[in-house]
């Protein structure tokens, strides 16, 4: 389920990233965009990116599956895997199934990260340009903190 909550997170970025390439958005319109992708469900931030047209037809439907696998693990697989807790092999089936969906998460993290660096660089956006807002970011979070 962490894998999952990551992709969500990092699909919300690469999101917001897009539209502020396209959209030139100011630092507190792409906050405010990024706080809206990261409040709403992951199902809306999948239909957000296939609206948007930044994944191809293979993409969608990868982000699609994995999008039904994190329902069915939140919301049902207690129900439909009861019999994990008394048997062993039927809890081994179950770890496979969680361990593929753990390597296609990890696969479609892999493929926002490219996706993500080509954006950056048909943009002509460096990764120092990166680090250094995320730097600057950073100080104001911290500056903000009531920590």
């Amino acid at each position: 389920l962490w894998q999952i909550q990551t992709l969500e997170t990092c699909a919300a970025h690469y999101f917001v990233m897009a539209a502020d390439v396209t959209q030139s958005l100011d630092a507190e319109a792409a906050t405010e965009l990024l706080n809206k992708m990261l409040s709403r469900p992951f199902g809306g931030t999948v239909t957000a990116m296939c609206k948007a047209a930044l994944l191809d037809t293979e993409l969608e439907q990868a982000f699609r599956n994995i999008l039904e696998d994190r329902n069915w693990l939140v919301h049902r697989s207690r129900a439909t895997h009861r019999n994990v807790i008394d048997h062993e092999s039927e809890f081994a089936l179950f770890l496979l199934k969680l361990d593929d969906i753990v390597s296609r998460t990890n696969g479609l993290l892999r493929t926002l990260e490219q996706l993500s660096d080509r954006l950056m660089a048909s943009n002509d956006i460096s990764p120092e340009q990166v680090s250094a807002a995320a730097e600057k970011l950073l100080e104001q979070w911290h500056r903000s903190s009531p920590l």
